[in-house]
């Protein structure tokens, strides 16, 4: 039986550049470089993630992602 693999998508960010994403339930987000605060619709907790940290998005709500530096 054949593994489905995705294909990787990077996004480049100025410092404090907005990213909005939908649809990535099950996505892994990794920060290549410098840091990023994600917050998911209807969620409480805010992520920071620092150079080679990720995060697996557990649900279909909506993303914001913001460059800090």
């Amino acid at each position: 039986m054949a593994e489905k693999t995705q294909a990787a998508t990077r996004y480049e960010l100025a410092k404090r550049e907005l990213l909005a994403l939908e649809r990535t339930e099950g996505h892994l987000l990794v920060c290549a470089s410098g840091e990023i605060w994600i917050t998911q619709e209807g969620c409480q907790e805010d992520f920071i993630l620092g150079p080679g940290q990720g995060w697996r998005v557990r649900n279909a709500a909506a993303l914001l992602v913001s460059a800090l530096r």
